[in-house]
């Protein structure tokens, strides 16, 4: 089972449910998920942080970390992405520690948006890569975030490059409103295609947003060879 930058976005993966899904306000959030099998079966747990960040500099920007904790038989699930962005939602770094059964993934990318440089680095081993990119490049988790900024604000933002180590081409299809079912609960949700392209892959999927002022995502789904996997903001 693929997990990469799904992962990153359910950006985002498909792997106890957990109980909390709470927020603290604009300046700090934390959305908490489960992640079930097709049958309803919980396969594990997510998480998504934000909080605010800033600098001896006086300037200010944002964190998000991206937690998942899974299983199933014979294969376990344990990622970590991090990402430190600017106010305009600017990516400044990106960490990703990532444990796929018996493979492990460490390496961080250091993005320069006055240069439109990004210095990939594998923490494990090997020399560093130097890519060009956008002046003002997003990672997946950034790009999430600014996607909730910009639905918030009417747009759908317009296809773009993100930033998982390698860079995917995202487009964006807006597919209305409608009513959804989010664990014990009906709620009105804007649904979102999400066509990802990569370098050896190509993924498609659907998320859900809560008709409020922040946009929560509360519902992911992707459909794979062995069904509609589910990720749901659990409350």
């Amino acid at each position: 089972m693929r997990t990469g930058w799904i992962a990153a976005w359910m950006v985002a993966a498909l792997w106890a449910p957990a109980r909390v899904a709470a927020q603290a306000g604009p300046e700090e959030e934390r959305l908490q998920y489960s992640v079930n099998y097709p049958s309803g079966l919980p396969l594990g747990t997510a998480s998504l942080e934000s909080r605010a960040v800033s600098w001896p500099n006086g300037s200010a920007g944002r964190e998000f970390v991206f937690r998942l904790q899974a299983a199933a038989p014979g294969f376990e699930v344990e990622d970590r992405y991090r990402a430190v962005a600017t106010a305009e939602h600017c990516s400044l770094e990106f960490e990703k520690d990532a444990r796929h059964g018996k493979k492990v993934i460490k390496e961080r990318m250091t993005f320069d948006p006055q240069a439109g440089t990004a210095v990939r680095e594998n923490l494990t081993g090997g020399l560093p890569t130097k890519l060009e990119t956008a002046s003002c490049a997003k990672d997946a988790l950034t790009y999430l975030q600014y996607f909730r900024r910009e639905m918030a604000a009417g747009r759908v933002p317009p296809p773009a490059t993100l930033y998982f180590g390698a860079a995917y081409q995202v487009r964006l299809a807006y597919g209305g409103r409608q009513r959804v079912r989010v664990g014990e609960e009906s709620l009105d949700a804007e649904r979102v295609q999400v066509s990802v392209k990569g370098p050896a892959s190509e993924h498609t999927f659907q998320v859900f947003l809560a008709l409020e002022p922040e946009r929560r995502p509360v519902l992911f789904q992707v459909s794979l060879p062995q069904g509609l996997f589910l990720m749901e903001l659990t409350e």
